[in-house]
């Protein structure tokens, strides 16, 4: 168990390299495929009353040492995903605008 008042993360673009935009990855169809569970530590018995699991994670999220979640990762592709569900959102406004428009005209 780690407690802190406040976690950061260095994401200061001077601070990275090999920098590549990922617009390729659907992130609400990787977030839909995960699945979530409620459980407890074997070897603490503390209760997580929700999360995933690392070997049914996809790769973008995985710790390095593949039996973890990257955090950081993880809230990004979630962060992307609200992003993608956003966009979706205003061309289905727009799309009802358009019908609209065309109901009052037909």
């Amino acid at each position: 168990t780690c407690m802190a008042a406040a976690w950061q993360t260095t994401s200061d673009r001077d601070k990275k390299r090999d920098i590549r935009s990922v617009d390729d990855i659907s992130a609400v169809d990787k977030v839909r495929q995960l699945h979530f569970y409620t459980y407890s530590m074997r070897d603490n018995d503390t209760h997580i009353p929700l999360g995933i699991m690392a070997d049914e994670a996809p790769n973008e999220i995985l710790g390095a040492d593949g039996k973890s979640i990257n955090l950081y990762s993880y809230i990004s592709l979630c962060a992307k995903a609200v992003q993608e569900l956003s966009d979706e959102v205003a061309s289905l406004k727009r799309e009802i605008e358009k019908l609209k428009g065309d109901d009052k005209n037909g």
